[in-house]
């Protein structure tokens, strides 16, 4: 006898249903087009990187390939390829690096098979953007319109073509017969720094600074990436909070940081942070920083995953007319505060927090439109 579903059943299935619609908003749809691209995903309700007591969550969620894989827009990428070819220019070894050579194995395998993917993927997904005839890839984009040979990169250089095709960081993680995953090969620009150091670590250590990943998601990413096939891709997405506009990392990024502050800032991040805020404002201090990352297990070198970033950063004053986006950006830091990780977040001082939140908070209470008294005070 067939059981009629409860309506907590029926409830769930709703909110699943409503999730996956808020996703393809958020990722290809002209969904509020003028609103920054970093508010979409807080207004849609996909970034949660704590619960109610602290606890870091995973947030994975099944990948659509075909449809949500990489994220093109025409209208930055040029300026991206620019950052990564001045990236790459100003220190190669820095941008786009291998541990082939300090901690064995071979990568070049898996590279070749991550351009063919995304030699395979990109101009059936955005046609207008690139075209492939036979081993000649062009790019339509204006502004940064070229033309590549293939074969003359697939044989030593597949991971940098790769990359700059893509609005993307592109990080390999290689599965080692012990249980750990190391990052093999990496040509990251926006996400994350010392990308030098961090090649050739392992999850472990690439999250070693990072509060309560040891406690919270540590096992639970290990699993995910055992058991992680090439017919069962993710996406998860994450937020902090950066006081530079700069899309790449800098020494102000993080002033709360040692690896990445300015000197002047390595003890008393908070002043410095609610002097910048006095000086300019909250909504012009402090900018919202979300990246869009994807997994996926190589189908040929399948001891290797291809871990992708895009990372979007807006200033704080551009979310006055999405509401949605301060409340949920607000859920998520008073969720961080209750544990170790406003820490990592640099939300630890009871002042630099509450300017924040007390600004947010005018946003949402206003509704939009000006962003409220207080809001329009903070941003000047």
């Amino acid at each position: 006898m067939l059981r009629r579903p409860s309506r907590l059943t029926r409830a769930a299935a709703k909110a699943k249903a409503a999730k996956s619609t808020l996703a393809r908003s958020a990722l290809v749809e002209p969904w509020h087009a003028e609103w920054p691209e970093g508010a979409r995903w807080m207004a849609a309700g996909l970034t949660q990187t704590a619960n109610e007591k602290g606890r870091l969550l995973p947030g994975l969620h099944k990948l659509d390939v075909e449809r949500d894989w990489l994220l093109h827009a025409p209208a930055t990428f040029s300026e991206h390829l620019r950052l990564k070819h001045h990236a790459l220019d100003a220190s190669r070894e820095a941008t786009l690096r291998s541990a082939d050579a300090t901690h064995g194995g071979d990568s070049l395998p898996a590279q070749r098979e991550v351009l063919d993917m995304v030699l395979e993927h990109l101009p059936r997904r955005f046609p207008r953007s690139f075209s492939l005839d036979g081993r000649r890839l062009r790019v339509h984009v204006e502004g940064a319109g070229c033309e590549y040979d293939v074969d003359e990169w697939r044989e030593m250089r597949p991971l940098e073509l790769a990359g700059l095709l893509l609005q993307e960081d592109l990080v390999l993680m290689r599965a080692e017969p012990g249980g750990a995953h190391r990052v093999q090969a990496a040509f990251v620009v926006f996400s994350f720094g010392r990308v030098l150091e961090r090649v050739g670590m392992d999850l472990e250590q690439v999250h070693a600074n990072v509060n309560r990943f040891p406690s919270d998601l540590q096992k639970p990413v290990g699993r995910f990436f055992d058991k992680l096939s090439a017919s069962a891709p993710a996406w998860r997405t994450n937020f902090g909070l950066t006081w530079s506009p700069s899309l790449v990392p800098t020494p102000d990024r993080y002033p709360h940081r040692a690896s990445y502050a300015p000197e002047a800032t390595h003890n008393t991040p908070g002043k410095w942070m609610m002097a910048r805020i006095g000086e300019v404002g909250v909504g012009r201090a402090v900018w919202l920083k979300v990246e869009y990352q994807t997994v996926r297990r190589l189908r040929g070198a399948s001891d290797h995953a291809l871990f992708t970033v895009r990372t979007y950063v807006d200033p704080l004053h551009t979310l006055l007319h999405v509401p949605a986006a301060a409340r949920l950006l607000a859920q998520n830091m008073r969720n961080a505060a209750q544990g170790d990780f406003k820490h990592y977040l640099g939300i630890d001082d009871e002042e630099v927090r509450g300017a924040i939140l007390a600004y947010l908070d005018s946003m949402h209470e206003s509704g939009g439109g000006g962003g409220g008294p207080r809001a329009q005070q903070a941003t000047r």
